[in-house]
């Protein structure tokens, strides 16, 4: 696929998994995503997305996996992200443009099984687990 995402796409409100990784998909993320309350899964990764993440898409508290690797993403992470997420597991956020500091708020997500942010300009570390 190529072109940019559909903004229509929001308004598919039982969709649980939107994965449309590995395309040739352009632009920037709708807004509208965040309208999926009963998204689990939004994979974007490894397409010439670019732009902002939107802040609904950060209130979308059924999302266990997030990925938006290999894109052309900037912006910072909402201090308060991931106490919005708190069922997220994977998170894949790594060679894109974001900058600032990796929210504290990351350590409230007790679920991560997988964190990428690598090759990006964000400072910071992500605090240790309890085990």
């Amino acid at each position: 696929m190529s072109g940019e995402i559909p903004p229509g796409l929001g308004n598919l409100t039982n969709l649980q998994v939107l994965d449309l990784d590995e395309n040739m998909l352009s632009g920037a993320i709708p807004s509208s995503l965040g309208l999926l309350s009963q998204l689990s899964e939004l994979i974007l990764g490894y397409n010439n997305l670019s732009g902002l993440i939107p802040p609904s898409v950060w209130n979308i508290s059924s999302l266990t996996r997030f990925s938006v690797s290999q894109n052309m993403l900037s912006g910072t992470i909402p201090p308060n992200a991931f106490s919005t997420l708190p069922h997220l597991q994977v998170l894949c956020m790594d060679h894109n443009q974001f900058h600032g500091n990796i929210p504290t708020s990351i350590g409230n997500a007790s679920d991560f099984w997988l964190v990428q942010l690598g090759a990006t300009l964000l400072n910071g570390i992500v605090p240790p687990r309890d085990w």
